[in-house]
This record gives structure tokens, C-alpha cells and sequence, in this order.
């Protein structure tokens, strides 16, 4: 699977967990307390689909950010010594003010 593919799953999954809100009358009341057995699965194979899309979409950008932080390198300081002059000239204009 590629992004692309859970891209399409998800938005199937979207499609078909809202189809019986959009659309309730392809859905009649089935059960003896009035809900519709056709409604309740397009509900758990959308919400399914949503899930695997997602989990693939979230593994992916999870993927590349680890990647990024795996590859990053702090700045480097420069640990050279200064020369023994540069103090004592530093030191003699901060009394001079």
C-alpha cells in the first residue's frame, strides 16, 4: 500500500460510514428496535476502512519524522582557545568606559 491507496481507503471508509446519515432512506429499519442491519455494517466496514488509512497515513509520517530526528546533527562549537591577548585587550576596554 502506498499513500495514495490509504488516501482511498479513508476516504471510502468516510463515504460509506456516512452514507446511511446522507441517504436513510436506502436503509430500512430492520430490527425489532428500529435500526437497519445494512446501516450498522456500512458503519463497521467504514469505520474499518477509516482505521487502516489512518494507521498507514500515521506509520508514514511517524516513519519520516523518525527519520529526521535520526539524521539530525547538533551544530558543532568552536573549541579553539582564544589567544591570551584577546582577554587582556577585552578586560582593558570594558574599564576604560
Amino acid at each position: 500500500m502506498n499513500n495514495s491507496n490509504a488516501f482511498g481507503f479513508a476516504l471510502l471508509g468516510l463515504t460509506l460510514a456516512m452514507l446511511p446519515t446522507v441517504a436513510p432512506g436506502g436503509f430500512p429499519a430492520t430490527g425489532f428496535d428500529g435500526t437497519s442491519a445494512r446501516a450498522l455494517w456500512l458503519h463497521l466496514v467504514g469505520g474499518v476502512q477509516v482505521a487502516i488509512g489512518s494507521v498507514w497515513l500515521g506509520q508514514a509520517a511517524i516513519g519520516k519524522f523518525a527519520d529526521g530526528l535520526a539524521t539530525f546533527q547538533m551544530p558543532t562549537l568552536d573549541r579553539s582557545p582564544l589567544a591570551t591577548g584577546a582577554w587582556a585587550a577585552r578586560d582593558q576596554s570594558k574599564r576604560a568606559v
